[in-house]
């Protein structure tokens, strides 16, 4: 038998082997040699006809392809077919790995954003769930029939599904859905099923939680143990957190809760729209605070039903106030507010004694119509003596203004002043208490309440605020602070002596009417003084307020 090709070589090779192992007998039957042969034979001749083949070459000039019709190769071979299917996978491998780090990231945020809530990955939870409703971006509440048992034996009901989003300065939001509102959720949860259902594997292994992309293959560490639950922690999470910033810590929700007088949280999220210098982003909230519970607790509302001025100016509602026990600084026992009827601006002036409550109209009705070019047309009050004197009587007369005098006993009719003049005393009350302030400081903190509600949107405006619908000018809140804050004034050289020191401490009491002047009490002396040069202590007031919590 000749061996002539590399196969009959092998083959040779192979027959002698095994001859050697047993001499002249070979381990290999006569019938398996010959099937080795003829294999070998088979595929020569095979590979003999093929390089025939290709001693005839084919003129591929006339050779189109189907795909994309030109002429040089066939369709099996198309060199554009290739180069499109390679870059259609480049860029199909680019999405999901952009898809995993959007995903990923929104995780992150969910651990650095969310105001100090803390959230646990549950394997056993059906949808995404939070306690919060105010971190919703959009909610639909409706009866979902879900109760969700904790392991603390507390049984919650999900009252609403609907979405939180996460705003970042150059890009779209981050947007988890399907979030369910369960009202008094401590512990918010990410659901594992949901994630699964993303296209994502969640590996616990080690103490740590993993995500773990079921196409790309990519994983990153999103979670740790904590006891027998996993909670989400990512590493680095600070400078993810830092492109979503659709979520306000809860530390700022609270500092403007009392820069702004201890507005309430709803009032919050309408002015971030109407005013500027407030943080963009949901404002989170506490679920109590110090000043308000002191302050702030009221009986049921009595609803208005009276007609609505259709301008400024066009009624009036007054009410004074007192006698306080206690004379503030400047000896005042009472204040008499005034109350526009379509802006619901308000206006308050501190008196000694209620005879000067005359006066204060005279003054006030001067200041508006000077500033306005309008009249003022009617006024509205009790029938206490203060405004049915008769020199009250005939100014009003032959300045055109129409008397609305209420019945006896019947404050309700009079109900504009007469809540406005709670919710003064409301705000005064809760800001001093809240910073343990002296008492004597009430008409420095109703001014200040005033200022503020002014400033503040009304349920009767919509998306407006006094100040806008009154002036149309949208007013601006960044130079607002906490009031009670220690602060610490520039001395002018001229008031100081040599190597005394360059400041003095005082404790900011309000706002002028100049933007960025403040009014300032000064303890050891008893007085109040404007500043501008002003450093404030908010955080000390912060610590100060939450103390007693």
């Amino acid at each position: 038998m000749l061996f002539q090709s590399k196969s009959d070589l092998v083959l040779k090779d192979k027959l002698s082997n095994n001859k050697g192992e047993n001499g002249s007998s070979s381990k290999v039957s006569d019938e398996e040699n010959c099937a080795l042969a003829a294999k070998a034979k088979k595929g020569k001749s095979k590979k003999a006809s093929q390089s025939g083949a290709e001693g005839k070459k084919q003129d591929m000039s006339k050779v189109k392809c189907f795909h994309y019709h030109q002429h040089g190769h066939y369709a099996t071979n198309c060199p554009q077919k290739k180069k499109n299917e390679q870059a259609a996978g480049s860029l199909a491998g680019e999405a999901l790995a952009s898809q995993f780090e959007l995903d990923f990231s929104l995780i992150a945020c969910l651990v650095s954003s969310v105001m100090g809530s803390v959230w646990f990955l549950d394997s056993g939870a059906s949808f995404h769930m939070m306690g919060d409703r105010d971190l919703f971006s959009d909610l639909e509440d409706k009866d979902l029939g879900v109760h969700i048992e904790m392991g603390d034996d507390g049984r919650y009901s999900a009252t609403g599904i609907g979405t939180i989003s996460f705003e970042r300065e150059s890009d779209k939001p981050f947007v988890l859905k399907e979030v369910m509102h369960v009202p008094g959720l401590k512990k918010n949860l990410i659901s594992v099923a949901m994630l699964e259902d993303k296209g994502y594997d969640v590996v616990f292994s080690e103490g740590k939680a993993f995500l773990r992309s079921k196409t790309t293959g990519e994983t990153r560490k999103i979670g740790v143990r904590v006891r027998n639950l996993y909670q989400l922690h990512v590493d680095g999470c600070v400078a993810m957190a830092g492109k979503a910033e659709g979520l306000v810590s809860r530390d700022d929700g609270e500092l403007w809760h009392r820069r702004l007088g201890h507005l309430h949280h709803g009032a919050l999220k309408i002015l971030q729209q109407i005013t500027t210098g407030l943080p963009k982003g949901t404002l989170a909230q506490s679920d109590q605070c110090k000043g308000c519970t002191l302050g702030k607790f009221v009986k049921a509302t009595f609803h208005e039903k009276d007609s609505h001025a259709t301008t400024i100016l066009e009624r009036i509602h007054a009410n004074v106030c007192g006698p306080f026990s206690i004379a503030s600084t400047a000896k005042h026992r009472y204040y008499v507010i005034f109350v526009d009827d379509f802006s619901r601006k308000c206006w308050i002036f501190f008196m000694q004694k209620k005879s000067e409550t005359y006066s204060k109209f005279c003054e006030f009705k001067a200041l508006v119509e000077k500033e306005s070019g309008k009249k003022v047309k009617a006024l509205r009050s009790d029938n206490g003596g203060e405004y049915i004197s008769d020199k009250f009587k005939y100014f009003c007369k032959t300045e055109g203004i129409r008397r609305e005098l209420i019945a006896p006993h019947n404050p309700q009719q009079n109900g504009v002043a007469e809540r406005k003049n709670r919710t003064i005393v409301g705000v005064a009350q809760a800001m001093l208490h809240d910073q343990g302030l002296p008492l004597h400081l009430w008409a420095e903190a109703c001014n200040t309440a005033v200022y503020l509600q002014n400033r503040c949107p009304h349920r009767i405006l919509g998306m407006s605020t006094p100040e806008e619908t009154y002036s149309g000018k949208k007013p601006d809140l960044s130079h607002l602070r906490i009031f009670g804050a220690n602060v610490y004034m520039h001395v002018m050289k001229d008031a100081r002596k040599k190597l005394e020191p360059t400041a003095e401490v005082g404790i900011f009491v309000g706002y002028t009417d100049t933007p960025h002047n403040y009014r300032v009490y000064l303890p050891d002396s008893g007085k109040t003084v404007v500043r501008r040069d002003i450093k404030f202590q908010e955080e000390k007031a912060m610590k100060c307020s939450l103390a007693c919590r």
